[in-house]
């Protein structure tokens, strides 16, 4: 499956590498995402669709020392967590 992806950086002196803060992608079946990444290169909010007319808003919250990102997903129906590993 194919994907198209565009990323926009931080400048050079600012934040921890890589200096990825926007990355938007397509997938092969129609999905895309618009994920915003903080200065620390954590997610901090995702803009997602699925290919079928679905999609919705997730919220990400990093957990480095337990190695987990929780996630908090809102669409028009309402909202799901899940807590996936870093692994």
């Amino acid at each position: 499956m194919a994907s198209v992806g565009l990323g926009m950086d931080a400048p050079d002196d600012v934040g921890a590498k890589p200096r990825d803060r926007i990355g938007m992608s397509v997938d092969a079946d129609g999905s895309a995402a618009l994920l915003l990444t903080g200065n620390d290169t954590g997610g901090v909010v995702r803009l997602v669709s699925d290919g079928r007319g679905g999609g919705g808003v997730q919220l990400i919250q990093g957990d480095a020392k337990n190695r987990q990102i929780h996630l908090r997903t809102l669409d028009f129906d309402g909202e799901q967590r899940e807590t996936v590993s870093m692994d």
